[in-house]
């Protein structure tokens, strides 16, 4: 009977060697219009981060960010959740840029403008949902209407 579990334990681990799979990902990226985007998880964001919810305002994860592609950014984003998971990360504003580094300049005024936000770590952030709004508008270059 040992014998057995011996080889089947050396099998299992032939078949996980054999299974491993290496890949190569490349990309091709192209300066032009680039967007920054303010995302907010919408589903139970104050589990997520492990935070309270509080009371009489609107807690809000969001993420700010640089793309060319905001819709395609939103679905990275997601493609960790599972597919029937009850939260997503949606973009709620952005506003286009002539081309990625103003983008960049754009996100980095956010970052260092951010009131009164939590910084969670790079681009993720923590607070009340009006606030994170009001901070994005506030960014030269966005126009209030930006809503995606």
């Amino acid at each position: 009977m040992v014998a057995r579990v011996d080889a089947l334990r050396s099998l299992c681990g032939q078949l996980e060697t054999a299974l491993t799979i290496t890949a190569t990902r490349s990309a091709v990226y192209k300066d032009g219009e680039t967007f920054l985007y303010l995302a907010r998880f919408n589903g139970d964001d104050s589990a997520l981060v492990g935070r309270s919810k509080g009371f009489g305002k609107a807690p809000a994860l969001v993420k700010i960010g640089v793309s060319n592609d905001p819709v395609a950014r939103c679905a990275q984003l997601n493609s960790g959740f599972p597919p029937g998971g009850a939260g997503k990360w949606v973009i709620h504003l952005q506003a286009s840029f002539p081309d990625r580094k103003r983008a960049e300049v754009a996100e980095a005024f956010f970052k260092d403008n951010r009131g009164r936000l939590e910084s969670l770590g790079g681009e993720f952030f923590w607070g009340d949902h009006d606030d994170a709004e009001s901070s994005f508008v506030r960014v030269p270059g966005v126009s209030r209407f930006g809503r995606g």
